[in-house]
């Protein structure tokens, strides 16, 4: 019960601490203390009752949402975009600056939308969840309201979907994690509603219900945040259940995905423009991307310090570019084998996801800290997280992401938003010195 309270403590006072953002950083990060102390071991299990557990993960998530984030501003641009959509003007064609939306300008939100020139990136689903808020005139607190609701609403599915025995596992894992904790109600950040239901379907899918539904929940996930095809992906080619079982809940994904776009189709082939922005030139917390890209640029460099360019009939192709495409070409290789793993070796969907997002992680140009949350519910299934290594990873990982946050300490003072590559490299050798250390069991169900 102490460590419970300790924990709920420490991440409660994360918004009182916005003026030392050093304390901030190092509270949050040592959250995880109590948050590890209370997880189960193989020699005992937690004693925290269901209403104390419960109670703790509702009442901080309470608390957090009215406070206005300080290290996220993607919330802003949450809000801004339902009421352009409720305004009945689509977020996929025009960027915030655009001069149709000048009406829509006031003193609390607009000011603090990022990369106001880019229409959105963030699918259908998410418009919609985000017009939900706008309907009621709602701004930050109440969408954050909107996001745990669904967030609980969610977790209580799963855990319908899970054997009974480890019902309680899962919820503590999950819901308790600091890390899952301040990134939904705090900053405000959607993914749980995608994750949770990406998971969602896979349980589905594993206990046998309805394949329509099945596919209906992953194409919703994926409507949300593309990252729940991955779920799509290993249902299909994962052996068990029929082939016809696997093209139904194909075909009502993609039914379910198009028809979410429907209202945006107006947009044309600019849908996916915002996007297309965002995956081509952001740069975040990199890892092994990072890596790759300095080793490419190093070899690119004559001894003159000039970078090489090739002068191509379509224009010239920088080594910069040249870089980037080396890194995500790496990131494309390791996806495939992970994939391959996946399917053949592992053949559990949660399981193989857990990969396949871990693995996208460690190679990815951008992870943001919310990026990791992605791999907390995936490791909370697992039978016993402490000896199944991709979880054991996961959740370390959710605890040193959080040096990713020293980008915001700098942009804070006056620098650039740049993660140092200690930092990644910290967080990418905690990684595998976890999957190397950690004894693996068989017959991990997910």
């Amino acid at each position: 019960m102490i460590r419970l309270l300790i924990l709920a403590l420490m991440v409660s006072a994360l918004p009182l601490l916005g003026a030392w953002p050093a304390v901030l950083l190092a509270i949050y990060a040592l959250a995880f203390i109590p948050y590890f102390a209370l997880l189960p071991t193989r020699e005992s299990h937690s004693a925290i009752s269901w209403t104390w557990l419960l109670g703790a993960a509702l009442l901080v998530r309470i608390w957090l949402v009215f406070w206005p984030p300080i290290l996220s501003d993607d919330l802003f641009r949450y809000v801004w975009e339902g009421r352009v959509f409720v305004a009945g003007l689509n977020p996929f064609v025009l960027a915030p600056n655009a001069d149709e939306l000048a009406f829509l300008r006031d003193s609390e939100i607009w000011p603090s939308i990022n990369h106001s020139h880019i229409p959105t990136i963030y699918p259908p689903v998410a418009q919609f969840v985000f017009g939900l808020n706008a309907l009621f005139d709602g701004g930050t607190t109440s969408l954050r309201l909107i996001f745990v609701a669904f967030e609980l609403i969610l977790t209580g599915l799963i855990v319908k979907e899970l054997p009974a025995l480890r019902r309680y596992q899962f919820c503590l894992i999950y819901l308790l994690n600091p890390l899952v904790i301040t990134e939904l109600a705090w900053s405000g950040h959607l993914d749980a509603l995608a994750y949770l239901s990406a998971l969602w379907g896979l349980l589905l899918w594993l206990n046998r219900r309805s394949v329509v539904f099945v596919g209906l929940v992953l194409g919703l996930s994926i409507s949300t945040k593309f990252l729940g095809v991955m779920a799509l992906a290993l249902i299909l080619l994962t052996p068990g259940r029929s082939l016809g079982q696997k093209a139904w809940v194909a075909l009502v994904s993609v039914t379910t995905v198009g028809a979410t776009y429907l209202p945006f189709a107006e947009a044309g082939p600019d849908l996916l423009a915002g996007f297309g922005t965002y995956a081509a030139s952001w740069r975040s917390n990199d890892i092994f991307f990072r890596a790759i890209y300095s080793l490419s640029e190093t070899v690119l460099t004559l001894p003159d310090g000039q970078k090489v360019v090739f002068d191509l009939p379509q224009g010239s192709l920088a080594s910069d570019q040249i870089s980037a495409t080396l890194g995500k070409a790496f990131a494309v290789l390791a996806m495939s084998c992970a994939f391959v793993w996946s399917v053949t070796v592992i053949r559990r969907p949660a399981q193989g996801f857990l990969l396949l997002m871990g693995t996208l992680l460690l190679f990815a140009p951008t992870v943001h800290p919310w990026y990791v949350a992605w791999l907390v519910p995936f490791a909370a299934v697992a039978e016993k997280p402490e000896d199944t290594p991709m979880a054991r990873a996961a959740l370390i990982w959710s605890t040193s992401v959080i040096l990713a946050y020293l980008a915001w300490l700098s942009y804070g003072n006056g620098g650039a938003w740049h993660t140092p590559s200690w930092a990644a490299w910290v967080q990418g050798g905690l990684v595998l010195f976890a999957l190397a250390t950690t004894r693996a069991k068989p017959h991990l169900n997910s």
